[in-house]
């Protein structure tokens, strides 16, 4: 779905019942807002659900290996643009997920993946800012979740504020039941055992 950042700002001042702006470098109180909360929204939604558009996997970059008895000893850089990480597994095999956790490294001066897992690859959710690459089903709830985040500073109108929220709701719960859909479709596709059987 072929919508710019201005369209998506704009759809959100329609929820809220605001005239659309041509640009926004405008000197006004809608285009101020639109900057200081769209790439926060946009970031809290890539993280809110697993958007098909947004997942990548990526062979992790090894920082070290510790030796400590009873620790997860490899620490993993994280993929420069990831958001979220969903899963870490060995190539081949990521039915069989491994534990990790994430944390702050004092050598690194950076945020790195601790994990069990040797040679690990992983699942995440990439930071995307080109709008093009955003789904029909993401647009709509982005630019209601950005109504809702400008409504009351906007407007003042708690019913215009909760009005944005039940519209974000209803779009996040429509990609969900979507996205389980497609998945479960793929799974039986893709399955040789489970096509065998049909």
């Amino acid at each position: 779905m072929n919508k710019s950042k201005l369209d998506i700002c704009n759809m959100a001042l329609a929820i809220l019942g605001q005239v659309d702006m041509s640009s926004l470098t405008e000197e006004n109180q809608r285009a101020r807002l639109c900057s200081q909360y769209y790439d926060i929204v946009r970031q809290q939604l890539l993280r809110a659900h697993d958007w098909s558009f947004a997942k990548a996997t990526a062979k992790l970059s090894l920082i070290r290996q510790e030796t400590n008895k009873g620790v997860m000893e490899f620490v993993y850089s994280k993929p420069a643009n990831s958001l979220f990480i969903a899963k870490i597994y060995n190539e081949g095999q990521m039915e069989k997920a491994g534990h990790f956790r994430l944390e702050y490294d004092n050598v690194k001066k950076e945020e790195v993946i601790r994990s069990q897992v040797e040679d690990a690859m992983c699942e995440y959710t990439r930071d995307i800012e080109e709008t093009s690459l955003y789904d029909s089903q993401f647009v709509e709830a982005f630019s209601a979740a950005l109504a809702a985040k400008m409504a009351m500073s906007l407007t003042g109108s708690t019913q215009l504020y909760q009005m944005a929220v039940q519209t974000y709701q209803y779009a996040l719960d429509n990609a969900r039941y979507t996205n389980k859909v497609e998945r479960l479709e793929t799974a039986v596709f893709d399955n040789p055992y489970l096509t065998a059987r049909e």
